[in-house]
């Protein structure tokens, strides 16, 4: 009978290969000399019978080999490395199987003949088994069979020590005819390990059955390690409930039906008890139905001041801190949307004076002073009063961390909301990160806003203050309110995204608000639909993105609409309601929750009338919308770029950009390759391309620049023919499996790596285009009169080649003691950093041979290495190569390696140029994420 062993891998990943290696090789030795015994040839079992009895002598010999023998084969004791249990201290303990820890204790061979009944075809065992289990997990199978029979696999979960199975999440493909041999053949499937839920509370077996001719054979069962998946699951929210008040008993079995509760722990009055009976869900044995509970959390207003007035905070010692505050805007005044790399996070002293703690913020007095000096206090919310704080001061995450309910601050911290021994111990499955508004542009608010708010140049230390929170408590889920501007690649925030940190955003108002004189605005809602979302789904969707929730309020002028419809006490607004939903959900992909002005209406309205089917794939739309009137009129809907928009060729390579879909379900984006057009109408399904479903990086210039021509994603195809032609289309397709069929295609040939050689000779340049031929505009001199330009890289240098009217000398002689000839280049697209020469922002120069980097105001920074430059006397025409890893630089804790760069050609003694205006541009192929690609170490020494 077929059999299945499953053997789980320890963390050093050797004793279970090891151990895994000695049972093939026991076994592969026990089939020969069974082989020899009955007679058989060529080590081929003949006839049915024969085969399954020696078939189950081998899985008996597996099974034996705690023993000192194996049906009379010796073998000698395993080594050291070996001995003892299958699995480190660190492992999940495998079930007892008679004492192996193998397969069932079922399987033990028989007393009297030590031969397993029923016998099949084959063996089966899983080899590898993750010892951390977290979301999708692989899972490797070898697969044995003396005839090379193709086996199915049924792969089962048990929650209850093996009492009751259920069926595991598997693609079903993935375990039906897997080939085997008699040495074995190795298949691979992947198992959702939600299946078990996100908790560790009970032991949770996994259990492969293989089946070989429609008969089933020995079942072999391993606990499963540890998990780690709650941020997969809250990823993966379809149910959010967002309720501030009280847990009654009826609200709190409101709670467990949906997967996600965030709630306001203080302003509630909830316990920790109520909080442990939310999480349990409808069933408490059941931690499938667990819910995530997330505990409100404000960082950018400090809640304990609302009734403290400014002189009371100033006698408080919590309040006063350092007495360094409050604090402002370290790049001046007046400095709305000026960089926001290279500040002082912790800002300047208030020019009002001071006596605060640090973290207090000045920046709105000093706005609305018309001598444009501050009061010396801390600037509060008008519509709640609390003061605002700068959360990049280390200083307010300490403190945020420490404070307790039950004490003076009467406001629970960071500690006591997410572990279960701090102060109550709520001990809730993460945080709703409020407040984080605080850090947003100052153009959004000015002194004649309801609530101003001059704080953007926070935003690096908001960023700083949940990636620190993340770091602080890893596996807690992180939700973010609103923050769109960091998601936004037209704005500052962009470049120091809270993306990598985050698990869920929160997006409050998307169509319905809490306004009593209307349901919707009709300005913002269509701004949200049409400028917002695309942007915020194209990060959502990344590799690294997060879930979008969504609240809705069921408030409006009266007539119009009732809180009570939520709960069936009513009918007014009801089709609005069912329509903030379907906006909400089915055409923007959020997971919505509707409620009343005050948050605590409880209710499973969502619920109950969610369309939550998906048989549509998803709608092409745009990042960038020309219908966006900036406030003047109501913006209407983007025109959607579908499919491929761009190809760049590369080095054996293409890289391919496209714009976002949106869908109820995730998106994600496949690519349609072949090297023939493909045939759209008798193969509409692309069925004889390669497809390969995308990565989406950030596209080239996304976040630096905006436009008709600059898209969210891209993506580089390697391992390309060199000099081929390809043809590529790009289908949007969604979790639920629709995928649209666009029939958009481009066509781009693969380069073939440059062959340069600085030597002075300039055969190699021949094939190399020109790329800028100047004219005849300078007289003789100790510098260049600019001819032909010509640029060419390959994967590790740019090479530049240009010729000169008049010959001269690269170190200026004999007429100067230094060089006439200097090469500017901008390798970050951006004029505000750099040395600001003309038109470039210049980051490196090369001065003669040497190549210096470049600041603001500093003409040569540092001297990064002497280049290869031939000839260096009497040229007339030159060439010279730069390493590409001395183009790169550290930016926003990245190093990124551009694909962009901007030349400025200069005579330094007669300041002739080349190009006489702008600049050159030079696309260096192969790059895969231009503007964005993070390596490490990060070299901050050599940043623009």
């Amino acid at each position: 009978m077929a059999t299945a062993a499953i053997l789980m891998r320890n963390r050093s990943n050797q004793v279970g290969v090891s151990r895994n290696s000695f049972v093939v090789d026991q076994t592969r030795r026990f089939c020969c000399e069974a082989n020899r015994r009955a007679g058989l040839e060529s080590g081929r079992f003949r006839g049915s019978r024969w085969r399954s009895a020696i078939a189950t002598k081998i899985v008996t010999c597996v099974l034996a080999l705690g023993l000192s023998s194996c049906n009379g084969y010796q073998h000698s004791e395993e080594p050291d490395a070996m001995s003892g249990s299958m699995l480190d201290a660190e492992s999940s303990e495998l079930p007892d199987a008679g004492g192996l820890g193998w397969p069932d204790a079922s399987m033990a061979p028989g007393p009297d003949t030590g031969i397993l009944p029923g016998a099949g075809n084959s063996v089966t065992t899983a080899i590898v088994f993750p010892t951390e289990v977290s979301g999708s997990v692989t899972i490797r199978v070898t697969v044995y069979d003396p005839e090379s029979h193709p086996v199915d696999l049924e792969a089962e979960y048990s929650l209850d020590g093996g009492r009751t199975w259920s069926r595991a999440t598997v693609p079903a493909d993935m375990l039906i005819g897997l080939p085997s041999s008699f040495e074995g053949v190795e298949s691979v499937f992947s198992w959702d390990s939600l299946d078990l839920g996100f908790r560790n509370r009970e032991l949770a077996l996994f259990k492969v059955t293989p089946w070989d001719a429609g008969r089933p054979g020995l079942s072999s069962t391993v606990s499963v390690p540890p998990r780690d998946n709650l941020r997969v699951a809250a990823r993966r929210v379809e149910r959010p409930m967002v309720h501030y008040g009280s847990f009654e008993p009826q609200v709190i079995s409101t709670a467990q039906k949906h997967d996600l509760v965030i709630i306001h722990p203080w302003a509630g009055y909830v316990t920790p008890e109520n909080i442990r009976t939310i999480q349990d869900g409808v069933d408490p044995d059941d931690p499938r139905d667990d819910v995530i509970v997330l505990c409100y959390l404000s960082i950018g207003e400090d809640l304990r001041t609302v009734h403290k007035t400014a002189e009371e905070m100033a006698r408080d010692p919590r309040f006063v801190g350092d007495g360094t505050g409050p604090r402002r805007d370290p790049r001046g005044p007046n400095a709305d949307g000026e960089p926001l790399f290279g500040i002082d996070p912790l800002g300047l002293p208030s020019n009002g004076g001071t006596g605060y703690a640090s973290w207090y913020l000045d920046d709105n007095s000093i706005d609305r002073a018309a001598n444009g000096i501050g009061d010396g206090k801390p600037d509060r919310n008008s519509i709640f009063g609390g003061c605002f704080v700068n959360a990049g001061d280390p200083e307010w995450f300490d403190t945020l961390d420490e404070m307790r309910f039950d004490s003076d601050d009467g406001v629970p911290g960071i500690r006591e909301l997410l572990t279960p021994f701090y102060g109550r111990g709520y001990a809730c499955d993460g945080l709703f990160l409020d407040t984080v508004d605080t850090a947003a542009p100052n153009s959004y608010t000015d002194g004649n806003s309801l609530n101003q708010s001059e704080y953007e140049w926070t935003g690096p230390g908001f960023r700083d203050f949940i990636k620190r929170l993340r770091e602080t408590y890893p596996r807690a889920v992180l939700l973010q309110n609103r923050g769109f501007f960091y998601f936004d690649p037209s704005g500052l925030h962009y470049q120091i995204t809270t993306r990598p940190y985050i698990d869920l955003v929160l997006f409050e108002s998307y169509r319905l608000n809490s306004s009593e004189f209307e349901q919707w605005n009709e300005y913002y809602f269509p701004d949200n639909k049409y400028n917002v979302v695309p942007k915020l789904m194209a990060e959502a969707n990344r590799p690294d993105g997060f879930r979008v929730v969504s609240l809705g309020y069921a408030e409006g002028p009266a007539g119009t609409m009732d809180p009570a419809t939520l709960v069936a006490e009513s009918d007014l607004g009801f089709d609005s309601l069912l329509e903030d939903i379907h906006q909400a959900q089915k055409l923007a992909g959020f997971r919505h929750y509707l409620t009343n002005a005050e948050i605590d209406l409880a209710n499973t309205f969502v619920l109950d009338y969610a369309d939550t089917t998906d048989t549509a794939p998803p709608t092409w739309t745009s990042v960038y919308n020309r219908n966006n009137h900036h406030g003047r009129i109501v913006p209407t809907a983007p025109d959607p770029r579908p499919g491929i928009r761009e190809v760049v060729p590369g080095f054996k390579s293409l890289t391919v950009h496209w714009d976002v879909a949106l869908d109820f379900n995730r998106v994600g984006y496949a690519l349609y390759l072949s090297e023939q057009p493909f045939d759209f109408t008798t193969d509409p399904d692309l069925s004889t391309a390669i497809r390969t479903v995308l990565r989406p990086a950030i596209g080239h210039r996304y976040g630096t620049g905006f436009g008709p021509h600059v898209f969210p994603y891209q993506a580089t195809v390697t391992g390309l023919v060199g000099g081929a032609t390809y043809y590529l289309c790009i289908r949007a397709f969604d979790s639920a499996g629709n995928e649209e069929k666009n029939q958009i295609t481009l066509s781009a040939t693969t380069l073939e790596p440059a062959k340069i050689t600085i030597d002075g000779e300039f055969a190699d340049w021949v094939d190399v285009p020109l790329i800028y031929q100047d004219a005849t505009d300078t007289a003789d001199s100790s510098g260049p009169d600019w001819g032909q330009i010509k640029l060419t890289s390959d994967s590790e240098s740019l090479y530049i080649y240009f010729t000169s009217r008049n010959p001269f000398n690269l170190d200026g002689s004999p007429s100067y003691l230094f060089s006439r000839t200097i090469i500017f280049i901008d390798i970050d697209e951006d004029i505000n950093t750099g040395y600001h020469y003309i038109d470039v922002g210049s980051d490196r120069m090369i001065f003669g041979r040497s190549l210096f980097t470049q600041k603001s105001r500093d003409f040569s920074t540092e001297l990064i290495d002497l280049i290869d430059f031939a000839p260096t006397t009497d040229l007339t025409r030159a060439e010279l190569e730069i390493p590409l890893d001395y183009l790169s630089y550290c930016r926003y804790e990245q190093k990124h390696e551009p694909a962009r760069l901007r030349l400025l050609f200069l005579n330094d003694e007669t300041f002739d140029r080349a190009p006489d205006s702008r600049y050159i541009e030079y696309r260096v192929p192969g790059r895969n994420d231009p503007l964005h690609t993070s390596t490490s170490p990060c070299n901050s020494t050599t940043a623009p």
